[in-house]
């Protein structure tokens, strides 16, 4: 075993390198995502619309119905099959951009930690390269590749942009199992000094 204490430098240096894939992806491959969020044909009627209702901070989905005697009634059969289905999520405030950072970053920090503390258990610094980048490499794509698809499939999100996701979420794998592995024999070396 190795003490996660040991690991901070991969830890800390995987998130911010996935941090940074993340913002390149988003911003500098901007049709990589960009089809995934679709524009409204006529916004501004839309959001007029929306704005008559007041809506509280919350998922909604349509059409949808308030209990189970409800859903099992004709009237909702019918508004099931004559559709259209949807899904709005209505934030409590605007986004700001600083925030939605920080949390992403906490998010990519998390699953470092995660992955640091499994290999914590599983080496004690005197495996070769290739097995802790792949014992690294699985773990974070468990965790990065999984983390919205239930939801995402529930949802009936397009699969196009499940499948961006998931390719997104093997790269950050890669990445901080690279660190990983990468560094593991420099906390070999220290550890053995």
């Amino acid at each position: 075993m190795t003490p996660l204490l040991d690991l901070w430098l991969p830890i800390l240096l995987s998130a911010v390198i996935v941090f940074f894939a993340s913002a390149f992806v988003w911003m500098a491959i901007p049709k990589w995502h960009q089809p995934d969020v679709k524009v409204l044909p006529d916004e501004a009627a839309f959001i007029g619309d929306l704005k008559k209702h007041t809506l509280a901070p919350g998922r909604y989905m349509w059409p949808n119905c308030g209990s189970t005697e409800e859903w099992k009634s004709d009237a909702f059969k019918d508004r099931w099959k004559a559709g259209p289905w949807g899904t709005i999520v209505i934030p409590k405030a605007a986004p700001v951009f600083a925030r939605n950072l920080l949390v992403t970053f906490s998010l990519f920090l998390g699953v470092s930690v995660i992955v640091g503390f499994l290999a914590s258990r599983a080496f004690d610094g005197s495996e070769p390269y290739f097995e802790i980048f792949t014992f690294c490499g699985l773990a974070c794509a468990l965790t990065y590749c999984s983390m919205g698809l239930p939801n995402a499939a529930f949802m009936m999100d397009p699969l196009r942009g499940m499948l961006t996701c998931l390719v997104d979420g093997i790269v950050f794998a890669l990445l901080t199992a690279g660190t990983f592995a990468g560094l593991w024999p420099e906390l070999a070396n220290v550890a053995g000094s």
